[in-house]
């Protein structure tokens, strides 16, 4: 052997175990997006999800039926209200013996005269819009098709809203009544349905009486509304709103 040769290389050990075997990797399983339901879908960048009594929650349930609400003008500001709520207090007779208004239609109106000069939000008037989708407006009709919101009681004219809702009249005879005497003067929603695109909708019965010294009184009796509001506004967009939960603060201004 010379010198400088390199030793021999040494020989692996045996070992009896034979080598490892690599195994191909498999992928991973493919991501799949959750099928929607036939009721779900996309409108543009906005995802509809129907509610399910579970996926979505309600915030604000109805929950004035059977129950009075009562706004009282303060007295030392005649542009704020307190509220109160309390029992029932519907008046079945003063709905019965009220005038129909005859002929009401859906997204319809009446422009009737007070029978005392009523102050609203320091305001006075003699003449009220009875409209079919549960509420009063003074100075114009308020009839139109759109959405029953917040922002439209609060926005539009001066407005009384014991329910402001999508309702139909002609679907009733006679079901919006008129009884007023020199005290005060009451209207009535009597079995008025909600409007829906075929056949009958749920009946609502509540009324409105509004009293000479200011004081404007909501009662129901039975109602069950789809989507609805309910309170008073000054119009235009003047001064601020208040929203209010009557499960937690029954009364306030």
């Amino acid at each position: 052997m010379r010198p400088d040769a390199a030793p021999p290389a040494t020989p692996p050990p045996n070992n009896s175990s034979p080598p490892p075997v690599r195994r191909r990797a498999t992928q991973p399983p493919r991501f799949q997006a959750p099928t929607l339901a036939p009721a779900d879908r996309d409108i543009g960048n906005i995802a509809i999800i129907e509610d399910s009594n579970g996926v979505v929650e309600k915030l604000n349930q109805f929950n004035l039926d059977g129950s009075t609400l009562t706004f009282t003008p303060t007295a030392s500001d005649a542009s704020r209200y307190r509220y109160a709520a309390s029992g029932q207090s519907y008046d079945a007779r003063a709905a019965a013996q009220g005038t129909p208004l005859v002929a009401l239609d859906d997204d319809d109106a009446r422009e009737l005269p007070l029978p005392f000069a009523f102050p609203f939000f320091g305001a006075t008037y003699n003449k009220v819009w009875v409209n079919s989708d549960g509420n009063l407006t003074f100075t114009v009709a308020e009839n139109a098709s759109s959405s029953r919101l917040t922002g439209r009681v609060t926005g539009g004219p001066p407005r009384i809203a014991p329910l402001f809702d999508d309702l139909d009249p002609s679907k009733t005879a006679g079901g919006v009544r008129v009884f007023a005497d020199a005290a005060h003067a009451v209207f009535s929603w009597a079995g008025v349905p909600e409007w829906q695109q075929s056949g009958i909708g749920a009946k609502q019965t509540f009324q409105v009486t509004l009293f000479r010294d200011g004081r404007i009184v909501f009662a129901y009796s039975g109602v069950n509304p789809t989507n609805a509001v309910v309170g008073i506004a000054p119009g235009s967009a003047r001064g601020a709103s208040t929203l209010v939960s009557l499960k937690n603060d029954p009364s306030g201004e």
